[in-house]
C-alpha cells in the first residue's frame, strides 16, 4: 500500500480566509442582485437520518446553488465586501438556529462561488423566511455591496 503522504508530494490545498489577489473580480454591485433557487431547504439537525443521507442532500443543495449562481450571475464574482441575505421559502416556520442550519449548504456554495471562506469578515450573512403558499419551496439569495 502506498502512503498518501509521500515525501515530495504537495500537501492538500486549503481554502484561504482572504481572497486570492489573482482572482478576477467584477465591478461592485450597484444594485442588489437576487437569485431564486428552486430547492427545499431542510434542517439537518432535526432529520434523524443516517449521516450519509444528510451529506448527499447537502451536496445536492450545494451543486444546485452553484449551478444557478454560475448561470444567472456569471463566472466573475462581484467585488467584496458584500452582504448576502438567504431567504427560505417554505410552508413551515423555523426558529433562529434551525433557519441558519437549513441555509448552511446554500451559504457554503455562495462563499465558494465568491472565492472566500464563509467565515470571512468580507461577507455579512443575514437570514429570513417567508411562506408563499402550500407546497412552494425555494431559496432566494440576495447579494448587495456592503457600505463601510
Amino acid at each position: 500500500m502506498i502512503s498518501p503522504t509521500l515525501p515530495g508530494m504537495p500537501k492538500r490545498a486549503r481554502l484561504k480566509k482572504t481572497p486570492s489577489p489573482d482572482m478576477p473580480r467584477g465591478p461592485a454591485l450597484s444594485c442588489p442582485v437576487e437569485v431564486r433557487i428552486p430547492i427545499r431547504l431542510r434542517n439537518p439537525n432535526n432529520s434523524r437520518q443516517h449521516w450519509r443521507v444528510v451529506w448527499r442532500r447537502g451536496e445536492a443543495e450545494k451543486s444546485a446553488v452553484a449551478m444557478v449562481l454560475r448561470s444567472r450571475l456569471g463566472v466573475v464574482p462581484p467585488a467584496l465586501p458584500v452582504t448576502i441575505t438567504i431567504t427560505k421559502i417554505s410552508t413551515g416556520h423555523s426558529d433562529g438556529d434551525g433557519l441558519q442550519a437549513s441555509c448552511k449548504h446554500t451559504r457554503d456554495a455562495c462563499a465558494k462561488w465568491l472565492g472566500v471562506d464563509d467565515g470571512s469578515d468580507l461577507l455579512t450573512w443575514r437570514y429570513d423566511q417567508r411562506s408563499e403558499g402550500r407546497g412552494v419551496f425555494a431559496a432566494i439569495v440576495r447579494m448587495e455591496a456592503r457600505t463601510a
